[in-house]
């Protein structure tokens, strides 16, 4: 008897609760729509009051395919700030891209210096993904375009020089050592 006495206490409580969790999912699938509705017409571009991450990164994406790639890629950061992990790569791959696609872009002009800049932003970018990524093999391909557009100094340039004229060969100055001889 007393066991369901404290059941029939506890099944209002019970149904409280789940009342409360479903508002709460409404709430926040009522959100959702409306901020997919946003980015689907656009409309998500005039938003000027606090949006979570992703939103953010919806309007930088729309951004980026509208051509304001400077804008575009302060939103990223943005997002790189306050996202999760995955958003955040998300986000730093497409930062890393723009940068390449402006170093494409400059590198056809008149001025091709222009695109050195942008090439090296986007190598360290992808560098850095690929420090908590290492498998992004996507990040490791742009990586590779960005190299091939601008080349990073390479040090093997200077074991093609002869070796100085006043330089010791070690091998033969140190004491106690042969060179495998007899």
């Amino acid at each position: 008897m007393a066991l369901t006495r404290k059941i029939q206490r506890a099944l209002p409580m019970l149904g409280l609760a789940l009342l409360a969790l479903a508002m709460f999912d409404g709430y926040g699938w009522w959100h959702a729509k409306r901020l997919n509705k946003a980015i689907g017409d656009e409309s998500i571009l005039q938003v000027k009051h606090a949006l979570p991450a992703e939103g953010i990164f919806a309007q930088a994406y729309l951004r980026a395919q509208k051509g304001d790639r400077e804008h575009a890629i302060a939103l990223y950061k943005q997002v790189e700030a306050m996202a999760d992990k995955v958003l955040a790569q998300t986000a730093k791959y497409n930062r890393a891209n723009l940068y390449l696609f402006n170093a494409m872009e400059l590198n056809g002009t008149d001025n091709p210096n222009l695109a050195l800049p942008f090439a090296e932003l986007a190598k360290d970018t992808y560098r850095a993904l690929l420090r908590t990524t290492p498998n992004h093999w996507d990040a490791k391909y742009n990586l590779e375009r960005a190299l091939r557009l601008v080349p990073d100094p390479d040090d093997s340039d200077d074991a093609d020089l002869p070796p100085p004229l006043q330089s010791e060969r070690a091998p033969t100055t140190m004491r106690g050592f042969t060179l495998g001889l007899p």
